[in-house]
């Protein structure tokens, strides 16, 4: 496991609140950033606008980071818990990308920006790819 990554025990999440399969079009990531803050400013869960707002982040830089580096397929998970909303990330690829940019322009950021959102950041493979999931703590 990379070195950025906190190994903590998973929060105990409800069910999903969304699972989105996405294909490999432009608008896959606009899609996964609207379909998530839809979903979590519905009355049940009915999160906190600022947890809302950190939320969508993760899962456009995620879903971006997943169609830039790795293969298909890609799902995207969130589920809601009391005190966090987890969100996973599954594509077909086999690398991870650090969480410190490179010197390549443009960005480099995605992961950054991930991490400093979330209590936690894991990585697990699975047999046919990766499964990235953020957990970001839901503010009152």
């Amino acid at each position: 496991m990379p070195d950025d990554i906190e190994d903590e025990p998973p929060m105990e999440p409800g069910p999903p609140v969304l699972t989105l399969d996405l294909d490999e079009t432009a608008g896959a990531v606009r899609r996964a950033r609207d379909l998530t803050a839809q979903v979590l400013t519905d009355p049940d869960p009915a999160v906190a606008e600022e947890t809302v707002r950190d939320v969508v982040m993760v899962v456009a830089e995620l879903v971006s980071n997943a169609h830039r580096h790795a293969p298909g397929p890609y799902r995207l998970t969130v589920s809601v818990a009391t005190d966090a909303v987890k969100v996973s990330m599954r594509d077909g690829g086999r690398t991870w990308l650090s969480a410190v940019p490179d010197e390549r322009p443009p960005g480099g950021f995605g992961l950054l920006v991930v991490r400093r959102l979330s209590r936690t950041l894991d990585l697990r493979t699975v047999p046919d790819g990766k499964v990235i999931t953020a957990v970001v703590t839901r503010r009152p």
